[in-house]
């Protein structure tokens, strides 16, 4: 069994082993010359110094070689996992999860963070839909609005598991008021009056910012929890087109949280490996 002394040694080797080799390496171009020209050296010492310090520097020679192919497999590693990492995107990850968790209709499955400023708010990490318009132009932000449906899912201790309660909203429905012959225009634009108003309700009056996209979910569902490695806030937002188009079971499941901080992670990377600030 080794010792502390013998791991100490390992460590102080693996840290200055290129020092030492470029070391013994150079040594070969001032030893030899003092011993050809240095009139006290006999003949006989002068060839097994010339000798041995010729030995030295192959060695040293090859052990700053064999370091220099540790290094470069190192890289192509890395080479390897960014590779890998760029291909694992966290959009990717989250159109698997949707095959789960969404029944049929169109959909959108988001994660956010949440923020430590003045005004508590979440900030997208990544989105994935259905239709690549409804991700691309989703909400960047939600703003955490007090006394909301919304807001009451961050009052609980979301460290803990068993107090992390997922959340479903309730349907939309259009109200009916009987004229089959209304201008078409006129209709949309008030059942889009009464989406928003149903969705304000839930998140409250201007909590989602920059929502350019023309999906208009009837059912939401959310699920938060708090990283034990970062310590960071997370929430999964889930929206259908069909009201009963989200499996409300399988966000309740224990696995939502941990490819939820997956999700997180994977865009993390791919921002660090992209400059992305």
């Amino acid at each position: 069994m080794g010792t502390k002394e013998d791991a100490a040694k390992g460590s102080w080797w693996n840290q200055h082993q290129w020092a030492v080799s470029a070391a013994i390496t150079a040594q070969t171009a001032v030893i030899i010359p003092i011993l050809e020209y240095a009139p006290s050296v006999t003949g006989g010492w002068r060839a097994g110094g010339i000798l041995s310090s010729a030995v030295l520097g192959a060695i040293g020679l090859a052990w700053m070689a064999r370091r220099s192919r540790r290094l470069e497999d190192v890289e192509a590693e890395n080479a390897l996992l960014l590779r890998k990492l760029s291909e694992s995107s966290p959009e990717k990850l989250l159109g698997e999860v949707a095959k789960s968790l969404f029944q049929h209709g169109a959909w959108r499955l988001s994660v956010f963070r949440k923020t430590h400023e003045s005004e508590a708010k979440l900030v997208r990490v990544a989105a994935a839909s259905s239709d690549l318009n409804y991700a691309e132009m989703g909400p960047s932000e939600i703003l955490i609005k007090d006394r909301t449906q919304f807001a009451h899912v961050f009052v609980s201790n979301l460290a803990d598991p068993q107090y992390r309660f997922p959340v479903e909203s309730g349907y939309f429905a259009a109200e009916d008021d009987g004229d089959e012959v209304r201008d078409a225009i006129a209709e949309a634009e008030r059942v889009s009056k009464q989406w928003n108003a149903w969705r304000d309700e839930i998140f409250g009056n201007g909590a989602i910012v920059d929502d350019t996209s023309t999906f208009r979910p009837n059912k939401f569902a959310w699920y938060a929890a708090q990283d034990p490695e970062s310590a960071g806030v997370y929430l999964v937002l889930a929206e259908s087109a069909e009201g009963s188009g989200i499996r409300f079971d399988v966000l309740k499941g224990a696995l939502t949280s941990t490819w939820m901080f997956f999700v997180s992670r994977l865009s993390g990377y791919r921002d660090a490996t992209t400059g992305i600030d």
